[in-house]
């Protein structure tokens, strides 16, 4: 777990979210391919995330249930 200052301004808690998991993302998968490179065999790599609407925009591009 960690955080970093986002370097763009935001007008709603959504889109400070889908900022962070763009942010994010990369050092994920750096981290993810560096390991396996090393011989790990890695099951799951999870960006866990608790805002519903950040979710459901994130995993379908819609705000739909």
């Amino acid at each position: 777990s960690f955080s970093k200052k986002q370097k763009l301004k935001t007008r709603s808690s959504m889109e400070t979210e889908l900022v962070g998991i763009d942010d994010t993302i990369g050092d994920i998968m750096w981290g993810y391919y560096f390991l396996r490179e090393q011989g790990l065999d890695i099951q799951k790599n999870m960006l866990l995330q608790d805002n519903k609407p950040t979710i459901l925009l994130a995993i379908g591009g819609c705000l739909q249930d």
